[in-house]
């Protein structure tokens, strides 16, 4: 954990900034992010569905899950083709990229690559790269003022649930998820949920069948199925 009490100078504050998240706070953080997700687009409560989206998922967390967290699956009750995953193991695919799917192999895919997300920390390491350093004298300066003045032990109890450094984090999250990672991060996450689904014994192609077939949806000019998958992940040919 991060002191921020002992912040003082621009070195200290840039090491500050390049400290790692740890689980409890990654799970703080996730779920913050899970809530606003629900807020938007709320939750699809057809049990039987619910149920087998959360068997797949929890037969690839079997096989390639991390031990200190528990992934949670749940459908969003959106007609728009896409997935997203928070940090903390949140996973969340919408009613409309169910609708497409084919088989389960591709349900899987899809699933394998949100879980890679996590397991990679790519949400996670764009708060340490980014919002750290950029926000990272303000956010000192208000936990110093809140948590017991600049001599106290200022912990990284500044991201505790509710509080206002962890909502502006939880916001920035929401961002990075809602805008799309980076190419290297997306193709890292094909790469790594390819191998996860075929560990899980599942056919690793289902992924890229699915890409395939939404590539054809929107080559049809049926942009509106697939513009959220299109706005938040590398164009489909790629």
């Amino acid at each position: 954990p991060v002191d921020l009490g002992l912040v003082s100078s621009g070195v200290e504050l840039f090491a500050a900034a390049a400290t790692k998240i740890e689980r409890d706070d990654e799970v703080n953080i996730g779920r913050g992010v899970a809530a606003r997700l629900l807020a938007q687009y709320g939750a699809w409560h057809e049990p039987t569905l619910r149920q087998y989206v959360n068997l797949v998922g929890q037969t690839l967390v079997q096989s390639v899950g991390r031990g200190d967290i528990t992934y949670h699956f749940t459908v969003l009750n959106h007609d728009m083709v896409n997935a997203f995953s928070t940090p903390g193991g949140y996973i969340f695919i919408t009613r409309g990229a169910l609708r497409q799917m084919r088989d389960e192999a591709e349900l899987a895919g899809v699933l394998a690559h949100e879980i890679a997300h996590v397991n990679q920390r790519h949400v996670l390491t764009e708060i340490e790269n980014r919002y750290f350093l950029r926000k990272a004298g303000e956010a000192a300066t208000q936990a110093i003022g809140t948590y017991g003045g600049s001599g106290g032990a200022v912990t990284m109890a500044a991201l505790q649930a509710g509080g206002p450094a962890f909502s502006q984090i939880a916001d920035f999250a929401t961002e990075v998820i809602f805008r799309g990672y980076g190419r290297t991060q997306e193709i890292e996450a094909d790469k790594v949920g390819a191998e996860y689904a075929a560990r899980a014994g599942y056919h690793p192609e289902g992924l890229v069948s699915f890409l395939e077939a939404s590539l054809a949806r929107s080559q049809r000019n049926e942009e509106a199925l697939s513009a959220g998958l299109m706005r938040t992940h590398p164009i489909h040919a790629e």
